[in-house]
């Protein structure tokens, strides 16, 4: 009889760590999707910036040329006047002479 009551017993804690396992192991896998899925935000947001700091080196090599382009603008628009005012100089000389 003691026996029996004793297997009863040990059937119960049996139930108990299987029911247990079970839990734990469903648990263990629902954590895993959910690292899974914060992983898989974590590298598409790595893409992102990696984007970003490609976007950003182009618009830096975009506002360089453009700097260039600017500058000789300028050096052009500073020729011309330059060579304007020298017509306006001899014009006025010339006018002086007759």
């Amino acid at each position: 009889m003691d026996n029996i009551d004793n297997l009863g017993k040990q059937d119960g804690q049996v139930t108990g760590i299987s029911r247990v396992a079970h839990e734990t192991e469903n648990t263990s896998n629902a954590i895993l999707g959910n690292m899974r899925n914060q992983r898989d935000k974590i590298t598409d947001a790595i893409h992102d910036v990696r984007q970003a700091n490609q976007n950003v080196a182009l618009g830096k090599q975009l506002i360089n040329s453009m700097s260039r382009k600017e500058c000789c603008y300028k050096l052009l628009l500073y020729m011309l006047i330059f060579v304007l005012l020298a017509v306006i100089v001899s014009l006025g000389i010339v006018k002086l002479m007759k």
